[in-house]
Order: structure tokens, then C-alpha cells, then sequence
């Protein structure tokens, strides 16, 4: 499968191992409430059109991304709590060392699988961690 952009809306998505993965690689800087809506409801439409086609595993790419609010936290929230109702499995990656306190503060890295690199991450939603 090729890969695809969509550099207006805010991320870069593209399939990962054969295809069986999607990727969502968010552009933004800051995830707080200017950006967050819009890219809210723009990443929810594109993971729900994948949900629909039958993908069940994805990556969320935070390595751009440098601060976060809970704006953006809501988005963060949203988008696993859409795949995993969907019997979806979705990994978090590439936080910097203040994205992954704020997540860890909220106590929020209990649930959302958050990895250190793309291969964990990979590994994760592949056996469906």
C-alpha cells in the first residue's frame, strides 16, 4: 500500500507492515485548544473511514508533537477510545520526555499503550498487546 498525506489536516497517515498497520504521524507542535479541536474531529473521521475498511491496529506518531494541554490530551483519548470500541488496537509513540509526564501525571499511561519507538509499537498492535 502507498503511502498518503494529508498535510493540511495537521497529520501524515500512511500503512505500515503490509498494511496491516495505519499510521497517524501528527504534524502540530502544540496539541492544545487552537489546534486540538479541528484535528480532533479531521484524525476521528480518518480512523473511522479506516475502522470501516476492516483495520483494527494503528500508531499514533507523537515525535513532532513538543507540548500538550488537555486539549490535546482529549485527543489523544478520543482517538483510542474510538479504535478500541471498535475491537482496534492503538499504540502511542515518539513522546518527548514532557508529553509522556503530562500523560504519566494524568495517570493515563495505565491505559493507552505508549512505546518508546515505531518497532514496540509495531509489535504491540500487531499481537494485539
Amino acid at each position: 500500500m502507498t503511502s498518503e498525506s494529508s498535510m493540511g489536516a495537521g497529520y501524515k497517515a500512511r500503512f505500515l507492515a503490509g498494511g496491516s498497520v495505519r499510521e497517524f504521524h501528527l504534524l502540530e507542535h502544540c496539541l492544545n485548544y487552537d489546534i486540538s479541536d479541528g484535528l480532533k474531529e479531521r484524525l476521528k473521521q480518518s480512523v473511522q473511514e479506516d475502522l470501516e475498511q476492516g483495520q483494527r491496529a494503528f500508531i499514533v506518531d507523537l515525535q513532532e508533537v513538543e507540548t500538550v494541554d488537555s486539549c490535546g490530551v482529549g485527543v489523544l483519548i478520543a482517538v483510542h477510545h474510538q479504535v478500541v470500541a471498535e475491537g482496534g488496537t492503538v499504540a502511542f509513540v515518539g513522546c518527548n520526555s514532557l508529553v509522556k509526564k503530562v500523560l504519566q501525571m494524568m495517570r493515563l499511561d495505565r491505559f493507552l499503550a505508549i512505546f518508546s519507538d515505531q518497532e514496540k509499537a509495531l509489535r504491540c498492535v500487531l499481537e494485539t498487546c
